[in-house]
């Protein structure tokens, strides 16, 4: 087994698509450890057909979509992959909705280059965030002390934006304060040994900051942040995905087929997101054949 990488697979729906992928991990790493957390509340999932290098967490969250569970069972499944036995060097979080674009080689070097400690999207919050930003939006999300308020015309039309800033409550309710700063990404990220292992210490150590995410929306776009943020760690600011959105900023990327292999083919990432077996299962047969080429 490669201890060179290791996945954590944050699952809930598609079994063959979920067995797809962990056998492409499979061929592509030489048997990585690789742990899911699937949500087998939302669809059973047979467990016996998967190779024996993949493990499954007992006890699952109910990871209802953006909220905190989502998290705990990340956690869980980073626990279980950092048990005992030691762990990987590198760790990759992976949905089941994404796929192996790179060969393994490719990646790992990558993930080697620049000495960094994770590569993951990283972007400091803060009550300043110019207004209709998208860190505005993530510091109305994520700082109960800052509010942003509209002022609308007698039809509804928004004539401007004020922003509210109640400091203390921010100091009261929240986490950030004393330099303790908030930060928010990508959900999808990779990070050294070290690093996961001080995302698994702080979440034991520090339940406070669990609390405040356990009662807010989107809390996997900025937990995990936070804490590498605060913790001084190098980060490259590349999830290595390659995603696709419409060209009205949707909140959710499209699923991509067949005609995007160009795209990926030129894509620098590691992996696409995000795929439907049932969609486009020759998208699967031609990315498999591009990265057995190079």
């Amino acid at each position: 087994m490669s201890r060179e990488i290791g996945f954590v697979v944050v699952t809930y729906k598609t079994p063959q698509q979920l067995l797809r992928l962990a056998t492409r991990l499979n061929s592509l790493f030489g048997d990585p450890p690789i742990v899911f957390h699937h949500d087998f509340g939302k669809c059973d999932l047979d467990t016996s057909l998967f190779p024996g290098n993949v493990r499954f967490v007992a006890g699952h969250c109910d990871t209802g979509w953006a909220t905190f569970g989502v998290v705990e069972g990340t956690i869980k499944a980073l626990r279980m992959l950092y048990d005992n036995t030691g762990g990987p060097r590198w760790f990759t979080l992976l949905s089941g909705c994404d796929y192996p674009i790179k060969p393994a080689a490719v990646m790992l070097s990558d993930l080697e280059q620049g000495g960094f400690d994770a590569h993951i999207d990283l972007h400091r919050i803060s009550e300043s965030a110019e207004p209709q930003s998208w860190q505005r939006m993530c510091a109305d999300r994520y700082l109960p002390g800052c509010l942003t308020l509209p002022r609308l015309s007698r039809r509804g039309i928004v004539l401007s934006q004020r922003r509210i800033n109640r400091n203390w409550l921010k100091r009261r309710q929240t986490p950030f304060h004393d330099g303790f700063e908030c930060y928010a990404g990508s959900q999808w990220f990779s990070a050294r040994d070290h690093v996961a292992r001080a995302i698994l210490n702080f979440h034991e150590s520090a339940p406070k900051l669990a609390g405040h995410y356990s009662r807010l929306l989107f809390s996997d776009e900025s937990y995990f942040h936070t804490i590498v943020g605060n913790s001084g760690y190098r980060s490259s600011g590349n999830t290595w995905r390659h995603v696709a959105w419409s060209g009205n900023k949707a909140s959710h990327p499209l699923t991509l087929t067949i005609e995007d292999l160009p795209a990926l083919a030129a894509s620098p990432a590691h992996f696409a997101r995000k795929l439907s077996l049932d969609a486009d299962p020759a998208l699967y047969d031609a990315l498999d054949a591009l990265v057995d080429q190079r």
